[in-house]
């Protein structure tokens, strides 16, 4: 195990300092807040388990955050943990977002470190067309502290739904405004065959050529392809 794996693996248990846990009902169109904080800390991990799943609740349940008094994050669980299509039917574990969506109840896990500085709120919304069973864990360090005029928010871009491909165009799947610091990205999609195909670029403050270009999605944020073994790694595998 490397260094980095080291770091989460020490981030999300020993030093973690709190660890709330809740087992509810969600009633159709309902929102609950399963985590609230007013005091500085860092969110090592998010957990969710949802009993009697279907893939359809990977785009009708959300998880909502607040930090600091702005909403930073509106996604789906699907997106959220990583899991969008519920394309792969087994058991996910990486360092940072793991999935098992194989059986009758769902496991997912997103183990990003989510600093913040004021307040926190985490919330859980049910826009599925039934009731659900649910239980939460969300584990708080309140000792892990970040510099807040060099420290970012986890935050999420809007939800993009699939679009036909127009040759010699590129296809949009996020646009960010305002000022930061990008620090991983997470691209999925539906029915790709071989899905570490292709050109990924991003295009900063309007520029009209790239300013970051991958030679290949497998080698943006995730996964380098092929490099299977140490000493490389990558924030998911973490070896």
């Amino acid at each position: 195990m490397n260094e980095i794996a080291r770091k989460y693996e020490k981030t999300l248990s020993v030093e973690a300092d709190g660890v709330f846990k809740e087992s509810f009902s969600l009633k159709q169109n309902e929102d609950k807040a399963v985590f609230v904080s007013d005091k500085t800390g860092t969110v090592c991990g998010v957990k969710i388990v949802i009993k009697d799943f279907s893939p359809d609740l990977l785009y009708k349940v959300v998880v909502s955050i607040d930090f600091d008094g702005e909403n930073r994050v509106r996604a789906p669980i699907g997106t959220f943990f990583g899991c969008e299509y519920g394309q792969t039917k087994a058991d996910i574990k990486t360092a940072l977002l793991s999935a098992d969506i194989s059986g009758g109840h769902a496991h997912f896990e997103n183990g990003f470190l989510m600093p913040y500085f004021k307040n926190c709120k985490i919330e859980i919304i049910n826009n599925s067309g039934f009731a659900l069973a649910l239980e939460t864990e969300v584990s708080l360090n309140t000792s892990l502290s970040y510099d807040p005029n060099n420290t970012g928010y986890f935050t999420s871009s809007p939800y993009y739904p699939k679009t036909d491909n127009e040759a010699g165009k590129n296809s949009v799947i996020a646009e960010v405004c305002g000022v930061g610091h990008m620090a991983y990205g997470v691209i999925s999609g539906e029915d790709i065959a071989c899905g570490c195909e292709g050109d990924v670029r991003v295009f900063i403050d309007g520029l009209s050529s790239p300013a970051v270009e991958s030679d290949g999605s497998e080698s943006w944020g995730s996964y380098g392809w092929g490099f299977v073994c140490p000493p490389q790694c990558n924030p998911f595998s973490a070896y």
